[in-house]
């Protein structure tokens, strides 16, 4: 008995000091997610493709299978919801955004719960822009998500599925939405799928609005060396009439990550994306076209602190051809205090409440700051058990 103890003792204790560094969306919002987003957009609420994080596990659920339990906090400026209309043009709505929720290792199996990650309802964003919902009610919505992981002979799956809705009093608009999200982790080849199940915004009287999305993807790990590319669509079909809203993106990428020395890391990427604006079938604004190019490092400053900063620089940003018409370079800084099983991450910026992409950009990216009122623009406090 006491041999099996101290087996199934020294077996737990591998699992706690194997499990991955967890991480927020503070962390992603300063490493970006290396895609100019394109596909996993500039909330940082979908993960990145160029650094392991466990935000990760809302585009490919398998890398649930690396985490074990925790329970996390956060609170962010995210922009929140915009509505695109038929003619593609976009009115904003603010949002200081609360998410959260938790991951518990079942021994077979690993399941997670999450409240409120609004980019649950919608996979895919323009850089610049955002084609979300057109749902009439769509700041009463909050989405849920339940997850699931487990390994098969080598073979990490996992899902994720999101239902978000609301059924006002007046009963004049019903909004649902429901999206399933696949992925899997074989050998260093991690595909990823995902489809939205419903989208439906019904009126009174008339035809519903309909959402369409569906895309996936491919990371493959090669030591150092991560290539990635992917593809995602979205249409927005306006009360059953033809004048649709489409919004497809696609690119590939290469990141490396390597270990410059003890608690000290260091990666930087490249990639190559095109992603098209609102565009109505009668017209549109063109593609857009980015190279982005990014390096981010982090490091134990003391057993306590680690210390965080990234930069991505677009090398190409092109909407039609013609040039962007601001400077879209990210430079973020941030941290994360430790202590004991309890984990503070920020990122330092404005936390005014952010109405567009490009106000919350700005305000992660302002040029001056203060602890009176430009200090957190996104934290999370994660307990680890």
């Amino acid at each position: 008995m006491r041999k099996i103890f101290v087996t199934l003792s020294i077996i737990w204790i591998s699992l706690i000091a194997s499990n991955p560094a967890l991480a927020s969306r503070a962390r992603v919002a300063v490493f970006d997610t290396g895609d100019g987003g394109a596909l996993l957009g500039a909330g940082a609420s979908m993960g990145s493709f160029q650094t392991d994080d466990m935000y990760n596990i809302f585009y490919n659920p398998a890398y649930l299978n690396d985490y074990n339990d925790f329970v996390t906090i956060e609170k962010s400026n995210a922009y929140g919801y915009e509505t695109v209309t038929s003619t593609g043009t976009t009115s904003a709505a603010s949002a200081l955004t609360a998410q959260g929720g938790f991951i518990s290792n079942w021994g077979l199996f690993t399941l997670g719960l999450f409240f409120n990650r609004i980019e649950a309802i919608n996979q895919i964003r323009s850089p610049t822009t955002t084609l979300t919902n057109d749902y009439s009610n769509k700041g009463q919505m909050a989405p849920l998500e339940l997850l699931f992981g487990m390994e098969t002979k080598g073979v990490k799956w996992g899902l994720d599925l999101s239902y978000a809705s609301v059924n006002p009093v007046n009963k004049a608009r019903k909004d649902y939405d429901m999206n399933l999200r696949v992925g899997a982790s074989y050998m260093g080849f991690d595909p990823w799928l995902h489809y939205k199940i419903m989208g439906n915004d019904d009126i009174q009287g008339s035809n519903a609005t309909k959402h369409t999305d569906y895309g996936g993807g491919m990371k493959y790990t090669w030591g150092e060396w991560t290539p990635y590319g992917g593809y995602s669509y979205y249409e927005i079909n306006p009360d059953g009439d033809n004048n649709d809203i489409n919004l497809h993106s696609w690119g590939l990428g290469l990141s490396r990550n390597q270990r410059v020395t003890q608690g000290v890391q260091l990666g930087y990427s490249a990639g190559y994306w095109v992603s098209n604006r609102p565009v109505v079938r009668s017209g549109g604004t063109g593609y857009q076209l980015m190279v982005p190019i990014s390096v981010f490092a982090e490091g134990d400053a003391l057993s306590w602190l680690t210390l965080r900063a990234g930069i991505t620089y677009f090398a190409v940003d092109t909407n039609g051809g013609a040039s962007a018409n601001s400077d879209r370079t990210k430079g973020r800084f941030g941290a994360t205090i430790r202590v004991s099983k309890i984990d503070l991450d920020w990122v330092i910026g404005n936390n005014a409440a952010a109405t567009t992409v490009s106000t919350e950009q700005a305000a992660m990216d302002a040029a001056a700051f203060d602890i009176s009122n430009r200090f957190f623009t996104a934290a999370s406090l994660t307990y680890k058990w």
